[in-house]
């Protein structure tokens, strides 16, 4: 049997384990740069704001006070969201970590996981839904019951029937453009995909339609998988108008980007940078877009901001930008890079040193030790995050005052 975990409302969850005063209220997680719904607690649903609504369209509720806001404060997230994984797998010893917030796990007797909701509850404080199925598609239709009830099992014998009851767009895999397609050949619910014969279905959905029949299909991936690509973006509070600036904030999304890299032991070949005005903005005269093919496959942050900080200063254009990103692509395996005759590779030393950077780091915190291209720790950053509240389990100076739960950053 496979079980999947979903952590209820996560991001606002995190928030009101050290806020309960505020359990009552309508609460709301804001995206990076405070620009719209990420998360939403069950009140918040209730008055109709919408997940990826603009913050302008209910800051006047905030302003009442009719609600709580948060900006996005993802130490937080991820570090309650790998205490409840590293519970998880203390149950089972297979366990696919699928996003933050949400884990499968293979159990031999669903009866085992019933109390799961109360233990997570009461050794980490985050209320999660627990859907017990016989694949992963169907556990994923039977948590649509799990959140009403806390916890769901799917009995083989009811499968075919509780599919009927659950519409085609609420099915995992079902996006916008697949509902309109099969809308159209008047399929309804996830029973009538699940017995709709055609020759022309993509492999995807035809796995999709073995899962809902009770065959097993995707396999638990209980290790990660190399990512093929890495990005870092950031929408800006304000616009940049500077090179220096710009510099800087490449250079933070470029270090960013090669920590993950080394995390995954890989290397990169090329790195795209784009900045961006607004797109509000009429006519859009700020845009940048440069590839760099860096002279050897490379993790070495030193290396690559040397390589691409030079390809910034020839492309750069006096406008306002409001996002920059960096993503690297043609990511392999360290150990597994064909070199050409020309092409050397990072040296041991450099490669020793970034290691060390990355423990520093680790152990200090983000930004401890870090290249000079990129900007201060204390100084400001260019975006907005208002109301970002203390990273309460990861920093000794903002721990939660017991008694007030009032701890905020300084």
């Amino acid at each position: 049997m496979i079980a999947l975990v979903d952590c209820n409302n996560f991001f606002c969850s995190c928030e009101l384990l050290f806020r309960p005063s505020l359990k009552t209220m309508p609460v709301v997680v804001l995206s990076s740069n405070d620009g719209c719904a990420i998360s939403r607690n069950q009140q918040a649903k209730e008055i109709g704001i919408q997940m990826g609504q603009p913050y302008f369209q209910f800051k006047a509720l905030h302003q009442q006070k009719k609600i709580a806001i948060f900006s996005a404060n993802f130490a937080l997230y991820n570090d309650l969201s790998i205490r409840v994984m590293n519970l998880l797998k203390k149950i089972s010893s297979k366990v696919e970590v699928y996003s933050i917030d949400e884990a499968f796990l293979e159990v031999s007797n669903a009866n085992d996981l019933c109390h799961l909701p109360e233990t997570i509850q009461q050794y980490i404080g985050i209320p999660v839904s627990v859907a017990v199925a016989s694949t992963k598609v169907l556990a994923k239709a039977a948590m649509l019951k799990a959140k009403k009830e806390g916890f769901y099992t799917l009995n083989p014998q009811h499968e075919q029937q509780y599919l009927k009851t659950v519409a085609l767009q609420e099915l995992w895999g079902i996006g916008r453009a697949h509902f309109q397609r099969f809308h159209n050949l008047g399929l309804k619910t996830a029973y009538d995909f699940a017995h709709y014969q055609s020759t022309h279905l993509e492999m995807p959905l035809r796995q999709m339609q073995e899962e809902l029949n009770g065959k097993i299909c995707f396999e638990l991936q209980t290790s990660p998988t190399h990512k093929k690509q890495i990005q870092s973006s950031r929408s800006l509070e304000y616009p940049l108008q500077d090179l220096g600036q710009m510099k800087q904030q490449v250079a933070q999304h470029i270090t960013r980007c090669s920590e993950r890299l080394r995390r995954q032991d890989s290397v990169t070949e090329r790195v795209e940078i784009a900045a961006m005005g607004s797109r509000f903005d009429y006519p859009r005269i700020a845009n940048i877009y440069l590839e760099v093919n860096l002279s050897h496959p490379s993790c070495d942050t030193l290396h690559i901001l040397d390589e691409c900080l030079s390809q910034i200063e020839k492309k750069f254009i006096l406008a306002p930008y409001k996002k920059v990103s960096v993503r690297f692509c043609k990511i392999t395996p360290r150990y597994q890079q064909q070199l050409t005759f020309w092409q050397g590779e990072d040296p041991i030393e450099r490669l020793q040193l970034m290691q060390q950077m990355d423990n520093l780091n680790q152990r200090y915190g983000p930004q401890t030790l870090q290249s000079a291209a990129c900007p201060l720790k204390k100084q400001k950053l260019a975006f907005s995050r208002k109301y970002l509240s203390a990273r309460y389990t990861t920093h000794w100076d903002e721990l939660a005052q017991f008694g007030d739960y009032q701890c905020s950053r300084k």
